[in-house]
């Protein structure tokens, strides 16, 4: 950890990491008494874990043999059956990691809902389970049972940083539109309150600010180099729910001002009478 923070009148959050190592450098201003906290991404989260795990082990008084090791790197894949259970933990239900994948925009839960699928869900044998291919699979049945034809879809990963992934915004209004009258209430508001809101909640807590669709269009926003995307619920001034799908691609201008020019569509579909 390099420390370059430093006290000022306003606070500004500014940290970086350096590219393929666990390397940070914090450069961030707080105010005087000020606390933040920031979650950040690392290189290798399972040898991060296992390391971590050693370590709180023995600074507990748990005597362990041996150094961590990644099982990535160990050469050999475990034999779970042959091992002993000492602990389990039960993750939140389904709707609450939906709800920090779509609010926050966190890659790694949308990737690993993705290859759950594929581990729980699929039932062919041309894929690995629990592999990224087996969970497109596992998920296709529920599109076309929606109407969304996956001939003219490319789904490489789950997180969507991928630049090789192709979606219309056709098909993400007729997803759109059949979570909205998802027969199963709880699926549907779970969904719904997933949705980052504008204003006030995720990635969409800086845009927004004003207007009438602060605190009104609940939406999902999409970020790679080059591509900017924004997909989700407005609700108009007369009363209707408005699905909405603005995907950017190649654009030669700012993120900010695509960020602008998507936030005024919106903002003109709140105000439609």
């Amino acid at each position: 950890l390099v420390n370059l923070t430093t006290t000022g009148a306003t606070a500004e959050e500014r940290y970086s990491r350096a590219l393929g190592s666990n390397d940070f450098t914090v450069s961030s201003t707080v105010t005087p008494g000020e606390t933040q906290t920031e979650a950040v991404s690392v290189v290798n989260p399972t040898d991060f874990f296992v390391s971590t795990l050693v370590a709180v082990l023995r600074r507990e008084g748990i005597e362990v043999d041996g150094e961590a090791v990644d099982v990535d790197v160990w050469g050999a894949r475990p034999r779970y059956d042959r091992m002993t259970r000492i602990a389990t933990h039960l993750s939140p239900e389904l709707s609450a990691i939906v709800g920090v994948t779509n609010t926050d925009s966190n890659n790694l839960y949308a990737e690993q809902i993705l290859r759950t699928m594929g581990a729980y869900r699929y039932t062919g044998t041309q894929y690995a389970l629990g592999s990224t291919e087996a969970g497109v699979v596992a998920g296709e049945p529920f599109l076309h049972r929606i109407g969304i034809d996956t001939d003219n879809l490319s789904l490489i990963d789950g997180s969507g940083l991928s630049a090789m992934n192709r979606l219309t915004p056709q098909a993400i209004i007729t997803l759109l539109d059949a979570m909205h009258r998802h027969p199963d209430p709880a699926t549907r508001d779970a969904f719904y309150r997933s949705l980052s809101v504008g204003g006030v909640t995720g990635t969409l807590s800086n845009r927004y600010r004003g207007g009438i669709a602060r605190g009104n269009v609940h939406a999902k926003t999409g970020y790679i180099s080059g591509a900017r995307t924004l997909s989700g619920y407005v609700t108009a001034s007369n009363g209707h729910l408005v699905a909405f799908s603005l995907l950017c691609n190649n654009y030669e201008t700012t993120t900010a001002r695509v960020n602008r020019a998507q936030d005024e569509v919106v903002e003109m579909l709140a105000g439609w009478h």
